[in-house]
């Protein structure tokens, strides 16, 4: 009887360390350890606050309900996203500036779809469906520690639609000088 008591126990112990074994050497042969590849940084303090001042910029023309977080700049990745999510909604969503008031107020595609500009803005569609994609992504997170991953791991693209996307305002001179128009419309005028 104290021979099978010692072998199941043996046998307990076996798997145990097995386990614990296996906990601490996953992945196997140490992938990613000494890159550190494995480590998912959290969008720091820092980079949340470069991220409001480019989102200031915005302020009074298409972030004005995000006046209290401009003057309090909160060290919060998810406030920063949901800033970022609006701005991206007004500029390139469905019914913002890139898809309905620079076709239909400045070129008149509304009543005119057959001019050649109109064309152009259909044809944009897959490019603001990219970041349709993205504001998706930003919604379904769900906690802090989420939000800063994501504002780490997107942080280049989102400096980039500010860049290229985004006026200063709604004008029809402040659509010309951004970086999408000249890109992708100025030819055709």
């Amino acid at each position: 009887m104290n021979k099978m008591k010692l072998a199941v126990g043996a046998a307990v112990l076996v798997v145990v360390v097995a386990a614990v074994w296996t906990v601490v050497n996953w992945p196997p042969f140490g992938a990613g350890k000494a890159t550190g590849s494995l480590v998912k940084p959290k969008a720091g303090k820092a980079m949340t606050q470069a991220m409001w001042t480019e989102l200031s910029k915005h302020q009074e023309s298409f972030l004005t309900a995000y006046a209290d977080q401009f003057q309090a700049m909160p060290d919060d990745a998810e406030e920063v996203l949901a800033a970022f999510s609006e701005l991206s909604f007004q500029v390139t969503g469905p019914g913002g500036l890139w898809r309905k008031t620079v076709p239909n107020k400045y070129f008149g595609c509304e009543a005119n779809e057959e001019l050649p500009i109109c064309g152009k803005f259909k044809a944009m569609e897959k490019t603001y469906s990219k970041w349709d994609q993205l504001q998706q992504q930003m919604m379904d997170l769900d906690s802090p520690k989420q939000a800063s991953a994501f504002l780490k791991d997107h942080e280049k693209e989102i400096r980039e639609y500010l860049e290229t996307f985004v006026p200063s305002d709604e004008s029809f001179s402040a659509v010309q000088a951004t970086a999408f128009f000249e890109k992708n419309l100025a030819s055709a005028l």
